[in-house]
């Protein structure tokens, strides 16, 4: 199972524009067609997290066997979800589309609490 998880910095303002959107498409009456949405691209896990400091950044962590070729599609062809998700990432943190890109960390760090350190990352020329 692959996973990645970035952030994208935005106005602890505008805060309301995401939990809009969530209680319309995660929560609310969108939740069914979001689910399948989300399950038919081959995500397995998604999280959300508001951190607050040092300053207001939405951390999102992600799951799925194929994700980078899924993070590929949605940000090369993206449908009605992800037209919605690119939209909100820019009422939120003025990020568009062509700013967040479609694999935007690598992962560094891999600690398991039975397995140790699981990941080497490649050292930097």
């Amino acid at each position: 199972m692959t996973s990645m998880a970035f952030a994208v910095p935005f106005d602890g303002e505008k805060l309301h524009h995401l939990l809009d959107h969530l209680d319309g498409h995660v929560y609310g009456d969108g939740a069914a067609d979001t689910h399948a949405v989300t399950k038919g691209k081959g995500l397995t896990h998604v999280r959300f997290y508001h951190q607050t400091k040092p300053r207001d950044m939405l951390i999102v962590y992600l799951e799925g066997p194929r994700l980078e070729q899924t993070l590929q599609q949605m940000h090369g062809s993206p449908g009605e979800h992800e037209d919605g998700w690119f939209q909100l990432m820019e009422a939120i943190g003025g990020e568009g589309k062509d700013d967040l890109g479609p694999a935007p960390s690598t992962l560094l760090l891999d600690w398991h609490h039975e397995e140790g350190h699981r990941h080497k990352p490649a050292r930097r020329a």
